[in-house]
């Protein structure tokens, strides 16, 4: 998109209709027929979008479809899927597409791993947000332990009970 010049129409649709090349394909709304500014007002649905765009360019279209078959990959937790996309030759892909791999490369033992096992970190991920929203809001503590009080009695921590007088 960079490489085009910005009054390009192609440059405009790109920006404009991003968010669907990265949507999940199989969540792509087939149905509603809407009027797309980027293509002359024409009355298209999300997929025939991406099919316009994927059209314009050879690279975006192997971007696009490596990106959906490893979210098909991640998706089904397919560890054949995921190996038969890491034999991709990296001169076969984009340079984006080439570091993104190179990546999974790297840690695809931890991926294939997380695929075995149900264990997430949200409800970590959740404390830590409670506890940036305290400080955000406290503006500093001035005990260290007030603190962490405050912190426990919001996460509703099953380390500590509050007594309440009856």
């Amino acid at each position: 998109m960079k490489a085009l010049p910005s009054k390009d129409k192609l440059a405009h649709a790109l920006k404009r209709y991003w968010r669907l090349l990265v949507k999940d394909a199989a969540k792509l709304n087939w149905y509603d027929f809407k009027r797309r500014t980027g293509f002359g007002g024409a009355q298209l649905n999300e997929r025939e979008v991406i099919d316009r765009l994927t059209a314009t360019s050879d690279e975006l279209s192997t971007a696009y479809g490596y990106y959906q078959q490893l979210l098909c990959a991640l998706h089904f937790q397919s560890s054949e899927v995921l190996a038969e996309l890491l034999k991709t030759k990296l001169t076969a892909l984009p340079k984006p597409c080439q570091k993104a791999q190179r990546t999974l490369r790297n840690h695809r033992k931890e991926i294939e791993r997380s695929f075995e096992q149900p264990y997430n970190n949200g409800s970590l991920e959740g404390t830590n947000n409670v506890i940036k929203t305290i400080k955000r809001v406290a503006f500093g503590f001035q005990s260290f332990p007030n603190f962490r009080l405050r912190i426990l009695l919001v996460a509703k921590s099953p380390y500590f009970n509050v007594k309440t007088a009856a």
